[in-house]
């Protein structure tokens, strides 16, 4: 507690990061890091004042933030992390012990859940939150009020004096959580800057791809409450005037009767606002776009990654050229425009493998098309147990996998091979256009 009986300000922060060799193919949009908001909700519904420093909109330099901190003079600092900015959350958290020592830190988000092990070798942290980290940095925070943090809590990665150790996630019940702290983000910056908005509805995925973590760090769907989502599209639509919003979700439609139920929401409220999504190429139908594109979705995106049956079922997608086809096709009878994901350089697959794919891909006539060359990410089966599927991790960066680059060989390509065929990918598939303008073309 403070000196006076408050409890301690806490600090989120959402590291910036480095730009290298950026591919405008695979970089992801620029969203507030919407996990530090449903963090940020949990504890000032507990009463501990919060603010977000969500560094890449603010554009803060290191300096920066270390000048705002001394200001701010917070008694609890929090770090999220994908992996692309894992480095970057190390290098902040040392920072911050040399220029504010005696600030516990913790540190969170997807980069944590998938190699909590690894990072609980970091000295620069106090503490590390693995899976859903609501209630987990709850548990510390009040910890930290009192003096003592509970020395078991689920989630939660300790790294202090003598052997480092953690305990597994526990799951968690979505129903009673506050709606995410969308106020404390820099929203007229995104609404000025960037026009456009996220939000989650789902968490977890029921796809077990072996090149994504997402269905082994989370691998049963949640759905958020419906009620909950309704608070925070009104917010976003009304109150922060966003008229394009990206739901994030892995995939969106994996119950149709609940988006058929969400969509009529929506209408019902008179909600105006264009939305795109994931969604899975099986277990869609025609009425269901109808209902999607009658309350507002504008685009629906596709994993299709590859035209040849031997490598989706090796990778586990779970989905076959034919349901592709079907699909992309009851998409746009409905009015609604396609976006088809590709990963160039997948296990077995060579140079004519991949020109196939192109020729497959085009066939779709997708608005637009994003493509990646192969990246072996951490928690992923396809890094994790990469001499099983004949992959060469080439550079231990994960910095440079995140914004798009090559940095894995399989047995037919080299590193440079699938950059070369990717980045030449990209610019037949989308005719030398660099981009995609999701507000104006809708």
């Amino acid at each position: 507690m403070g000196s006076d009986g408050a409890k301690p300000r806490v600090a989120l922060i959402n590291p910036s990061w480095e730009t290298r060799h950026w591919n405008p193919g695979a970089l992801p949009d620029l969203y507030p890091p919407l996990g530090l908001g449903c963090v940020a909700a949990v504890l000032r519904a507990d009463a501990f004042p919060v603010e977000i420093i969500d560094m890449p909109i603010l554009r803060l330099s290191d300096q920066d933030l270390i000048r705002h901190l001394h200001q701010a003079r917070p008694g609890i600092i929090g770090l999220t992390a994908v992996t692309l900015t894992y480095p970057r959350a190390v290098h902040l958290a040392g920072l911050i012990r040399r220029e504010l020592p005696g600030i516990p830190i913790l540190v969170g988000g997807v980069h944590v859940t998938l190699s909590p092990d690894a990072v609980l070798q970091a000295d620069c942290f106090d503490f590390s939150v693995a899976g859903e980290g609501e209630l987990a940095a709850l548990a510390i925070c009040r910890g930290l009020a009192r003096g003592e943090v509970a020395p078991e809590v689920n989630g939660v990665g300790y790294h202090g004096p003598g052997r480092p150790y953690r305990h597994p996630p526990a799951d968690l019940d979505l129903r009673g959580l506050p709606p995410s702290a969308y106020d404390l983000f820099e929203m007229g910056k995104y609404q000025r800057l960037f026009k456009r908005m996220a939000i989650m509805t789902t968490r977890g995925c029921q796809g077990r791809c072996i090149f994504c973590a997402t269905g082994y760090a989370w691998p049963r769907v949640k759905f958020l409450p419906l009620e909950r989502l309704m608070t925070e599209l009104r917010y976003l639509v009304q109150d922060a005037g966003f008229r394009y919003i990206n739901i994030f979700d892995s995939s969106f439609t994996a119950d149709r009767r609940r988006v058929h139920l969400l969509c009529h929401l929506i209408l019902k409220e008179g909600l105006e606002f264009r939305w795109r999504c994931f969604s899975r190429a099986d277990g869609v139908d025609l009425g269901l776009f109808r209902k999607m594109r009658a309350a507002g979705c504008s685009h629906v995106l596709f994993g299709v990654e590859t035209s040849h049956l031997r490598t989706l079922k090796l990778i586990k997608k779970g989905t076959s050229p034919q349901q592709m086809v079907a699909a992309f096709r009851r998409a746009q009878e409905a009015g609604l425009k396609r976006v088809a994901y590709a990963i160039i350089g997948l296990p077995g697959e060579g140079r004519q493998d991949i020109l196939d794919s192109l020729d497959f891909f085009e066939k779709l006539e997708a608005e637009h098309y994003v493509v990646s060359p192969i990246s072996l990410m951490p928690g992923t089966p396809l890094h994790d147990r990469r001499d099983a599927y004949q992959m060469i991790l080439g550079e231990d960066d994960y910095g440079k996998g995140g914004q798009g680059q090559a940095t894995a060989s399989n047995t037919l390509l080299s590193v440079a091979e699938i950059q070369e065929l990717a980045d030449y990918a990209y610019r037949r598939l989308n005719r030398g256009r660099q981009g995609y303008n999701w507000i104006d073309e809708h």
